[in-house]
């Protein structure tokens, strides 16, 4: 009885936490990579839409990958080494 009244208020933080960082994340690697204000918040909205949000983070994160590959590093699953 007790964790139906449990559950959902963990459920909302998690989700809540999850659209945080992502939107952490987005808004760091666009900076990085220098655009415009405008598309950053495109791609910010944009992270809403179930899978249009899953296509645009795999899309965004091939730019850093292949500037990484370009420039001497052996990008990984969780990390990026230099040659």
């Amino acid at each position: 009885m007790i964790l139906q009244f449990v559950i959902p208020p963990i459920v909302l933080m998690v989700a809540l936490t999850s659209v945080g960082v992502s939107i952490f994340g987005i808004i760091t690697l666009t900076t990085a990579l220098q655009y415009y204000i405008v598309v950053r918040i495109l791609l910010c909205i944009i992270a809403f839409v179930p899978l249009v949000g899953l296509i645009m983070l795999l899309l965004l994160n091939s730019r850093p990958n292949k500037l990484l590959s370009e420039n001497g590093y052996k990008v990984g699953f969780l990390c990026a080494t230099k040659i």
